[in-house]
């Protein structure tokens, strides 16, 4: 469903650095992740190679992994057997080449390794939006969204990039970072929708994707490890979120592009989270039991994955 007409890539209204590479609101069954054997490496100066050079270096003295990325090259809609679908193509690259350029200012789009992630838009039952302060282990700072990190590339063969590579990232990413109450459903991967795809000041791009949540605030907490330090749920009223757009950030801590420009999709898409939740309000969540559920998924979203998850429930291999 489209909201309005605009070309892209747009810059936010609310300035600063938050750009749009696509606006709407899509079942993450419909966006598509295209790989190409683009040459964008080869094509940059020995100056900038050196620079990725040093970087995948630093990595390697450190112990660390160079992991395998996807670069974003295009982003664009496009009929396929019938339905509107969204394809971003993408091209193999590693960590080092975004780190070795993203701190390069004043450059094109198409200069930097623009690596694609996603950002969870986690939303309560009592309207608030899951934020939290990132911690000491991560190498950003500030305010973020939680549930959000890179769409990971493997170099097996045989790899599925379909539309499971999107909502298995989200689904892993939200597990790893937020902790949910045992014995009660959390959320159903079916209602997830992409909003937007955000290219901010870091140089990297997102799927911005809204993930109502079946629990309100005051039963989800932060998993421990450092990757942040402080939840700060923030009321999903337009008022509040104007502000923290407006002000670039909530409770004097300063927020990133991609956190910024997914709440600005938000805004932009309240009338259909609206109509989402009521749909979802139809269903008598409370009156049924976990496995009851289970039953009544309409099949297997990601990789064997169940729609509904439940931390417990998963660990007892259900």
């Amino acid at each position: 469903m489209k909201i309005f007409m605009m070309k892209f890539p747009a810059k936010s209204k609310f300035g600063g650095e938050t750009t749009f590479l696509w606006f709407g609101w899509k079942d993450l069954e419909d966006i598509i992740l295209n790989p190409l054997n683009e040459e964008w490496y080869y094509n940059l100066s020995r100056e900038h190679k050196e620079k990725i050079e040093e970087k995948r270096k630093g990595i390697e003295e450190k112990g660390g992994w160079d992991a395998p990325k996807w670069r974003t090259e295009k982003v664009y809609e496009k009929v396929i057997q019938g339905v509107e679908k969204l394809v971003v193509d993408v091209s193999p690259i590693y960590y080092s080449y975004h780190i070795g350029l993203r701190d390069e200012r004043n450059k094109p789009l198409d200069f930097y390794a623009n690596p694609i992630t996603i950002n969870a838009v986690q939303e309560t039952t009592d309207g608030k939006i899951l934020l939290a302060r990132r911690g000491k282990l991560s190498d950003q700072k500030g305010l973020c969204l939680v549930g959000s990190g890179f769409i990971e590339r493997s170099e097996s063969e045989g790899e599925l990039l379909l539309p499971e590579k999107v909502g298995y990232t989200v689904l892993t990413e939200c597990i790893e970072e937020t902790e949910y109450p045992k014995r009660k459903a959390i959320f159903n991967m079916s209602y997830a929708r992409a909003m937007a795809v955000v290219f901010g000041s870091n140089h990297d791009s997102t799927f911005s994707v809204y993930m109502p949540l079946l629990v309100d605030s005051s039963e989800v907490a932060l998993k421990g490890g450092g990757e942040h330090d402080d939840l700060l749920p923030l009321p999903s009223s337009p008022e509040d979120i104007q502000d923290v757009i407006r002000q670039r950030g909530y409770k004097g801590i300063l927020a990133n592009d991609h956190m910024l420009g997914s709440l600005e999709a938000y805004l932009y898409n309240r009338n259909n989270i609206v109509n989402l939740r009521k749909e979802m309000n139809l269903k008598t969540y409370g009156k049924r039991t976990f496995k009851e559920k289970i039953k009544e998924k309409v099949g297997e979203f990601v990789r064997g994955q169940p729609n509904y998850f439940n931390p417990e429930e998963e660990k007892e291999g259900l």
